[in-house]
């Protein structure tokens, strides 16, 4: 087995060599950004209860995309993206697919997948990261594991990651504005 890096397929941390994501050391209370300013009723230091809804709402976004990908929920994972949404992914670093731009043309080309996969998929996200959180947007990182069950058998179809820029809209709904996917091998 040859172990020279350079001709690993994927190379090793290839995700982050590439750019695709960034992994920031934790929170403190006193580092994040958009709380507000403590008052009676929060002390210093101490997270808003909007920061931490705001956090849950987010990450839940990713999850029912996912959910909504895999059950094949043209509505809901419509409506996890914004209306001028950027999508794009690249499989090992080598082979960028996209970018697919508008919530339609996406939706549209992640469904189109559908009649051509005959198994039951299902996208776990797990690792739940989220930086750069304000009152209006966050960034959610997370590791995929991708897994087909077709036949009585479960089979492991890829793993990566995703990386969801999401901007909270005027109904206050969390979306996904921007979305890089990276997958370690083809799927």
């Amino acid at each position: 087995m040859d172990t020279n890096a350079s001709a690993l397929q994927p190379r090793p941390a290839w995700a982050t060599a590439d750019g695709h994501i960034t992994v920031n050391g934790p929170d403190t209370a006193s580092a994040v950004s958009g709380d507000a300013a403590p008052g009676a009723d929060q002390e210093p230091g101490r997270l808003s209860q909007q920061h931490s809804l705001d956090r849950t709402l987010a990450v839940e976004t990713v999850y029912r995309f996912a959910f909504s990908f895999g059950e094949r929920d043209r509505q809901v994972l419509t409506d996890c993206f914004t209306h001028d949404v950027v999508f794009e992914s690249n499989i090992g670093g080598n082979l960028p697919v996209g970018p697919f731009e508008g919530r339609q043309d996406l939706v549209d080309w992640l469904t189109g997948y559908w009649p051509r996969q005959t198994d039951q998929r299902r996208h776990f996200v797990t690792n739940t990261l989220v930086d750069d959180l304000t009152d209006e947007s966050a960034t959610v990182t997370t590791m995929l594991t991708l897994a087909g069950s077709e036949n009585g058998a479960m089979r492991l179809i890829t793993a990566g990651f995703y990386r969801c820029e999401l901007r909270k809209e005027e109904d206050g709904a969390w979306r996904i504005a921007h979305f890089c996917a990276g997958y370690d091998a083809s799927y």
